[in-house]
């Protein structure tokens, strides 16, 4: 009797693994899921590069509190709680088809950590997760009513060596649609109040192209799996 058992334990086990594994490949999703986030055992608990983060950043407030207060200026402080606005994402890039070593193997198995910020305007939130220092790159969602689109941005300080087609002019910046995507959250998105917000976005960008040796044009695109949370301004 015992060995039956173990075996129907085990197909369930593995169908559960299975169904917790969103691929993004081949798949363009308009609407978002909400349930349970996939894989976020690890992300709902600050590692210690957040926690880190965080006491910079709060420190960073502190000053700026001090200055705001001892020179009576009539502005606002600013309010960044970095452990309510976070995200962990592992990214992964191709150029002519080779996939770059900016992977899992490179960043483990948590992810990059990195900010997230999301706001809503009108009836469509908008989360936006990345990281930059003199250029940068990140993700940005839109979600409205049942519906989402996703993108991936990059940008170079002072540099021209981006295109979004292999006949448009070279730029500092560009902001690419996602050609898969996949979506979900925790729970609805409250879009009239300050509700914090979790999930998870898996998605591939569609081509771009970036400067190469010489005159040669690189194609490009990323996939990345991320996760997020973040409190949005209404």
């Amino acid at each position: 009797m015992k060995y039956p058992t173990f075996i129907s334990i085990f197909i369930l086990l593995l169908i559960f693994s299975f169904r917790n594994q969103k691929n993004v490949e081949g798949k363009f999703n308009n609407r978002y899921s909400v349930g349970e986030i996939p894989n976020a055992v690890h992300f709902y608990f600050p590692n210690e590069k957040e926690v880190w983060l965080d006491s910079v950043m709060a420190e960073n407030e502190r000053k700026t509190d001090s200055l705001v207060q001892s020179d009576k200026l009539d502005m606002p402080t600013r309010n960044n709680n970095y452990l309510e606005n976070r995200a962990r994402m592992v990214l992964t890039s191709y150029t002519n088809g080779m996939k770059s070593a900016v992977d899992e193997e490179k960043i483990g198995e948590d992810g990059l950590s990195v900010s997230c910020q999301c706001k809503v305007v009108n009836d469509t939130l908008m989360i936006n997760a990345g990281i930059g220092f003199y250029g940068g790159m990140g993700f940005l969602v839109k979600v409205y009513d049942k519906q989402f689109k996703s993108s991936f941005y990059s940008y170079m300080d002072n540099v021209m060596g981006l295109k979004t087609t292999p006949d448009s002019d070279f730029t500092s910046n560009i902001e690419v649609d996602s050609k898969y995507q996949y979506l979900q959250l925790e729970s609805p998105p409250n879009f009239e109040s300050e509700e914090q917000v979790t999930g998870y976005l898996a998605m591939r960008s569609k081509e771009f192209y970036e400067k190469g040796y010489g005159d040669t044009l690189d194609i490009s695109y990323v996939e990345v799996k991320l996760h997020f949370t973040c409190l949005p301004k209404v």
